[in-house]
Parts: C-alpha cells; structure tokens; sequence
C-alpha cells in the first residue's frame, strides 16, 4: 500500500513539474521547487528521470562569470503526454466530408488509409509461414497501440486487439472497422479465412478475429 502510494504521489509530482514547464515555457530547477513547494533535490531527481526518458531536454544559460543556469523544457514527445483531441478533429472532418461530399468519399477515404496499412505491413510480412505471419501483425499493431496479442487454438489461430486506436472514429464511422476486417482478408489470403468474433465499437471487451488455415 505504501509502495503505491509513493509511486501516486511520485506520479503526480511528475505531472506537476511538466505542467508548470508548460504554462511557463522553461524553468529551472530551483524555480520549480519554490513553486511546487519541494526541494531542489527532489525536483531535480524528477527532472533527471523526465530527462533520460527524453520527455524535458536542458538548455545552459551563461551569464557573466557566474555559474550556469540550467534551464529545463518539454520535448515533442514531452509535449505529447498531455491530453489531446485529434479523434475529434478527425470527426469533425469526416463529417465535413460526409455532409458536403457524400458517404461515398469518406468510404474511399478508410479504404486507401488500409491499402497504405497493407503496403506497409506486407514488408514485414512477407515470406512467412502462417504461424509466425500472425506474430508478427500482432507486434505491428502493438506498436500502433492497439494492445494486439495472439494464441493458438483449436483449428488456427485468434488474434486479439486489446485496445482500439481509432475508437471514436469507429463509432461515428462503422466503415472504419469494416475496412480492418478487410484489410486481415487480405493480408492473410490465400493462406487462411479471417473471421471476427468480437468489436470494441459493438460492446465487446476487444476485437478478436479467429483466423483459420485453409486446407492445401
């Protein structure tokens, strides 16, 4: 209980020096903790952590012939831990496009985002044997965020996405998920039928697909 709590109140003290970087543009560290109402010490540890995971970057001010000042700042991947809306923004386009274009265009709009997916996927893809075919797209989508794992089971394989990237987009957009179940198809053609068993944007605890060797 203890160990957990440290690490909340660790976590929150990070998310504190970010957010006063943030509203103020750099800071020191000695700033930071007369403005938190910590140590120095403790601020720079925290800033030591930040910066080795390349989320705050230092710049060294020389002034005069005293010593250095140490200022600190967010990076881009820094800059990315708060919060953002960019499925809202991806919404309110497409229903731009909805209502100006027509269904049809948005519809052309998924199905080139998953020609471009498979394109890519097929490099990593290519030349495998079933088994580790699946492996392999479940370590692709994991790194897209989607939380994608696999087991074997009885006749062929499930694949499983933990996490939908796109959530609110395929709730507005079913045609979304309907271009991924596609996009699987194919990848897997002519080797094995991909089937869904489970949506997230239905209700489900995850997308799951069962895909099934074909007989040679």
């Amino acid at each position: 209980m203890e160990i957990t709590m440290m690490h909340k109140a660790n976590g929150i003290t990070r998310q504190q020096i970010l957010s006063a970087i943030k509203l103020n543009g750099s800071m020191t560290a000695d700033s930071l903790g007369k403005a938190l109402g910590i140590s120095p010490v403790a601020v720079r540890q925290h800033l030591a952590g930040l910066e080795a995971e390349g989320i705050i970057y230092t710049t060294v001010e020389r002034k005069g012939l005293g010593r250095p000042v140490h200022r600190y700042s967010i990076t881009a991947a820094g800059d990315e831990t708060f919060p953002r809306n960019y499925e809202g923004l991806a919404n309110t386009i497409l229903e731009e496009l909805r209502n100006t274009l027509g269904e049809e265009v948005v519809d052309n709009l998924f199905a080139r985002r998953r020609e471009r997916m498979k394109a890519a996927m097929q490099i990593r893809l290519e030349g495998k044997p079933l088994p580790q075919k699946v492996a392999e797209l479940a370590k692709i989508q994991a790194e897209s965020g989607y939380m994608a794992e696999t087991e074997q089971i009885d006749g062929g394989f499930r694949f499983i996405e933990h996490n939908c990237a796109i959530c609110q987009v395929a709730r507005s957009y079913p045609n979304a998920c309907q271009h991924e179940l596609i996009l699987l198809k194919e990848l897997f053609e002519p080797e094995a039928d991909v089937e869904r068993e489970t949506h997230i944007a239905s209700g489900g605890y995850a997308c799951t697909y069962r895909i099934t060797p074909r007989a040679q």
